[in-house]
């Protein structure tokens, strides 16, 4: 009894199950984990927003890993550290000192800017 061939990519495609058609999909699994690394730092320095570099590290446990690299976080622009104080947490001031460890310029500035102003967290009613 012969055994069926599995593709190569078998996990990078899907099957709808209306048509029977399998579908590609790029396979991003594909590329080394250097180039990624390339391309997010590539891509980090032109965040809009913090959601903007949050979205990609809640997109797979992979780009999570990738996207907290030494190089993409040391590259990574101003806009992504625009966290308004009310806003601001443990877990933000965790994430600008990773960046700063990074050799990230901006969070330097920014977290010397926090530090001289640290955020008030009020309970007006």
């Amino acid at each position: 009894m012969r055994r069926p061939q599995h593709h190569p990519l078998r996990c990078c495609m899907q099957k709808n199950r209306t048509d029977k058609n399998i579908h590609h999909h790029p396979p991003m699994g594909g590329l080394p984990d250097d180039l990624v690394i390339f391309i997010l730092s590539k891509l980090s320095s032109s965040v809009t927003s913090p959601s903007d570099f949050i979205n990609v590290l809640l997109t797979c446990k992979r780009l999570n890993r990738l996207a907290l690299d030494r190089l993409v976080l040391s590259k990574l622009g101003a806009r992504a550290f625009a966290v308004k104080p009310k806003n601001w947490s443990d877990s933000t001031d965790r994430f600008l000192r990773r960046c700063v460890t990074a050799g990230n310029v901006e969070a330097c500035y920014t977290l010397g800017m926090v530090s001289l102003h640290p955020p008030q967290h009020s309970n007006k009613s």
